[in-house]
């Protein structure tokens, strides 16, 4: 029976799958739950992760991880000033020390203050989220460089031709397609053989780690400052309580005529 040499490129897609799979062992052994479900999503997004992690950029960890620390600590002072505004708020709404009118004077100056300190937070946050992207794409393309330069023509031999072309003579299908694909670590001129006669809709096998190479950074920025909490609104208008809950606030009060005796 056929047995490839080892070679470099397939040590290293061996580690990465080793390292995938224990993985899996430690986040099923971490569960509380027996029935933890590990989507092949999430299998693929690890294998990349750890991929990019240990053939990248070097200290990728050490960059990464001052980063990401600097990031949470930008998300807890945000927090820090969502929850002073908001208990202000709350104390501005019980005093009986000012007029309505002298409150919402107070209100809106206060507000102003809370929104300039978050959007400057929020645009901290995205150029760290930036700063991030970048050290992962830079260390995804090299980590994708460094597969591809093990990949070389001459490291697949006449021989292994040969028996990629026998192997295909008996059986044409998908499934020994990709069988073929697998033992041969999922050699880039093995691919380009194997999809080299292949037809519209018909299937294209692609290296396991292929999607690295395109990764790109997002510049775009979503919503205005991002707190702790996942699911945490990320706009600033959702976030600061309206003075008595008025979600009209900005309209209804602009060119209302107060009581000052009220």
């Amino acid at each position: 029976m056929y047995k490839q040499t080892n070679k470099t490129y397939a040590d290293i897609l061996e580690k990465v799958e080793a390292a995938t799979a224990q993985w899996i062992i430690r986040k099923k052994a971490s569960s509380l739950k027996d029935d933890v479900i590990i989507t092949d999503e999430d299998i693929q997004a690890e294998k990349e992760r750890i991929f990019i992690e240990k053939y990248g950029t070097a200290l990728f960890d050490f960059k990464i991880d001052s980063y990401r620390k600097e990031l949470d600590d930008l998300k807890i002072k945000a927090r820090e000033q969502v929850n002073q505004f908001n208990d202000f708020v709350k104390e501005l709404e019980q005093d009986d020390r000012y007029t309505e009118r002298g409150k919402v004077d107070l209100y809106r100056a206060e507000r102003k203050k809370a929104e300039e300190t978050l959007k400057e937070i929020g645009e901290a946050q995205h150029k760290l989220n930036v700063d991030i992207q970048k050290i992962e794409v830079e260390s995804a393309q090299n980590a994708w460089k460094k597969l591809e330069s093990e990949m070389t023509p001459d490291s697949i031999t006449p021989s292994e031709y040969q028996y990629l072309e026998m192997m295909l003579s008996r059986n044409d299908s998908d499934e020994m397609r990709k069988k073929l694909a697998e033992k041969f670590h999922y050699h880039l001129m093995v691919l380009e053989y194997l999809n080299a006669d292949r037809k519209f809709g018909e299937v294209i096998i692609k290296h396991p780690l292929e999607g690295v190479k395109n990764q790109s950074v997002n510049y775009i920025k979503i919503g205005d400052v991002r707190l702790p909490e996942v699911y945490e609104s990320t706009y600033i208008h959702e976030l600061l309580k309206h003075y008595k809950n008025d979600i009209y606030f900005g309209d209804s009060y602009a060119n209302h005529e107060w009581d000052e005796e009220q």
